[in-house]
């Protein structure tokens, strides 16, 4: 879980690279959800 906020300040910083970050962070809710859903 912490991993998820250094992502967040980093799109602060960089701009480019965090692009990816938050998205990788929006999948690992998405696959949590779906696990919560089964």
């Amino acid at each position: 879980m912490q991993s998820q906020k250094p992502a967040c300040k980093d799109l602060g910083h960089n701009g480019q690279r965090p692009t990816i970050a938050p998205e990788a962070t929006y999948t690992s809710v998405s696959k949590r959800d779906s696990s919560r859903s089964v």
